[in-house]
């Protein structure tokens, strides 16, 4: 798939730079606080984020939902 590929060519482009900090002992490792921030991340933003996405699409049909995917970079702005 396209994030497939995409997930592949970051991992890819950073692998140097890690290699890099890694060469000069700069690596942090995170701690439990750290850990928990990153599942949070991954699970709670993206993965819950996308079932509700999805689930409002079915509530309201594709017709309403396609006009609101243009606020989409307006929220993402105000909420960064």
């Amino acid at each position: 798939s396209l994030m497939l590929a995409m997930s592949f060519a970051a991992l890819i482009t950073s692998l140097p730079f890690f290699l890099w900090e890694a060469a000069a002992g700069k690596v942090i490792v995170p701690d439990a606080r750290g850990w928990t921030v990153i599942v949070y991340t991954a699970i709670g933003a993206s993965v819950i984020s996308q079932i509700t996405y999805i689930r409002g699409n079915e509530l309201i049909g594709a017709n309403r939902a396609g006009l609101f995917i243009n606020l989409v970079p307006i929220f993402g702005t105000l909420l960064s």
